[in-house]
């Protein structure tokens, strides 16, 4: 857990490997938690395991984020548009827990 939480202290983008039920999304959202009050704009866990074409992948964590879709900006503009500046940690759960 200490190792996970310093390198997500550290870097932009973590990813955790290992064969499913060895506990990923468990040790996931725990360092989401134990984490929250590092990131001034919080933790955000984007359910995705329902995404199966890319081309949805914005738009889900868009509504995860209950972010108001901008009509003249495309999906993509919009999220990169409201995260830029923001301190945010968001964590893709990819599997049912």
């Amino acid at each position: 857990m200490k190792d996970v939480k310093d390198k997500l202290r550290q870097n932009r983008l973590l990813t955790l490997t290992g064969t499913g039920g060895a506990g990923k999304s468990r040790l996931s959202l725990q360092a989401g938690a134990d984490l929250i009050d590092d990131f001034a704009n919080g933790v955000w866990f984007v359910e995705l395991a329902a995404v199966s074409d890319p081309e949805f992948l914005t738009a889900a964590i868009i509504n995860a984020l209950g972010i108001k879709e901008e009509p003249k900006k495309t999906p993509e503009e919009t999220l990169t548009d409201h995260l830029k500046d923001k301190e945010i940690l968001i964590i893709p759960i990819t599997a049912s827990i």
